[in-house]
């Protein structure tokens, strides 16, 4: 798993930054997609090769991205 992290937690971050504009929560979206893969690997998710590991990363850390929008735009409507 370190091994991994240190291969993609950059591009995880930049991925998640296009999206969300603020590294703080960029970096919170890369932390969650990867507690997001360990927990799925410990319930026995497998990957046949690391194409598909790469692309459960980036659909899981722009779903995460996602959420956050919508979480921040929630926010920010009911402050007004």
């Amino acid at each position: 798993m370190e091994e991994l992290y240190r291969r993609y937690w950059k591009a995880l971050v930049a991925d998640a930054m296009r999206r969300l504009n603020d590294r703080q929560l960029s970096e919170d979206c890369a932390q969650e997609t990867f507690l997001v893969l360990l927990e799925r690997m410990a319930d026995g998710l497998e990957f046949e090769n690391e194409f598909k590991l790469v692309s459960f990363l980036y659909r899981t850390n722009h779903n995460i991205a996602r959420h956050m929008l919508r979480a921040r735009s929630s926010e920010s409507d009911a402050a007004e």
